[in-house]
């Protein structure tokens, strides 16, 4: 029985061999097909000659430029827009204060010459009454 149990555990490991190769097989074929298509990539992606990789770099060069003076201009214009509405409202905001002053300076040369009035009118009175107490 001994013989058997033997026999049989020498079956299994020589099968577990096999398969272990079979998968190896597999991989490696895999891998050989792998490379074989990053191999024919890299052909086909070189056979582009210089002057049309350097046109078509140089083209993207000249579209990111024009993007960026765009964005530019825009942030410019926006910027400037800004700039202009806010001298505007300054400005307003100069004028009002321009004119409450000068109508302040109007209301307080007006009230003075009112006080004044009154205080000439109130000394007169006060004069004539005292006048009137003399006599």
């Amino acid at each position: 029985m001994f013989k058997i149990e033997k026999c049989l555990e020498m079956q299994k490991e020589r099968y577990k061999r096999m398969e272990r190769e079979r998968k190896a097989e597999k991989f490696a074929v895999g891998l050989s097909i792998i490379g074989a298509i990053g191999l024919t990539t890299g052909i086909v992606m070189t056979v582009k000659k210089g002057m049309e990789l350097h046109k078509m770099c140089k083209g993207k060069a000249l579209d990111t430029v024009e993007k960026t003076k765009t964005i530019i201009q825009d942030k410019a214009d926006a910027v400037h827009d800004s700039a202009e509405h806010t001298a505007k409202a300054v400005d307003d905001v100069i004028n009002n204060l321009d004119r409450k002053a000068d109508d302040l300076h109007k209301n307080i040369k007006h009230g003075y010459h009112e006080v004044k009035n009154d205080v000439s009118k109130t000394i007169e009175n006060i004069t004539s009454d005292l006048k009137k107490d003399e006599q």
